[in-house]
């Protein structure tokens, strides 16, 4: 069973500004675009929320390439990857994720990989990335997800 590619897990943003370090006062344009990107962030969730999909795809386009903060541009190329996914573009989903090193997003990655993967009808390569991001993820509240879909015929 496969989560909805149009859920965008709130908590994948609150990871990404706790691990981003505090900017520096002394550079308020960095603080500006920074608030730009959330915003931007924001207005792609609801444009998801409302089934505007290529909205939503080509805003969050926009925050990655315009973001200099590195964790969350991590957060929004695993969101990008689940919107090419529902827009049946699974792989450019993959090219999405295999741009770069996940780091402390390697399980989340490795989940929407596994969508990926799923939806281009590949399931042995799924179940082994669904695999793959449950032990990344240990205990966390997304394995009960990860143990339905590993469970998916």
């Amino acid at each position: 069973m496969l989560a909805s590619p149009h859920a965008l897990p709130a908590q994948e943003l609150g990871e990404a500004l706790h691990l981003r370090p505090q900017l520096p006062v002394r550079d308020p344009s960095a603080h500006v675009a920074h608030r730009l990107a959330i915003g931007r962030f924001t207005a792609a969730r609801l444009e998801v929320e409302n089934g505007l999909l290529p909205a939503a795809l080509a805003r969050l386009q926009k925050v990655l390439f315009a973001t200099k903060d590195h964790e969350l541009a991590l957060v929004v190329r695993l969101r990008i990857a689940r919107l090419q996914i529902g827009l049946g573009k699974p792989d450019e989903a993959m090219a999405s994720l295999a741009a770069v090193e996940p780091g402390a997003f390697a399980g989340r990655y490795a989940e929407v990989r596994g969508d990926a993967l799923w939806a281009k009808g590949d399931h042995p390569a799924a179940l082994k990335a669904y695999k793959e991001a449950q032990a990344a993820l240990g205990g966390a509240p997304e394995g009960d997800l990860l143990a339905l879909k590993i469970g998916s015929p």
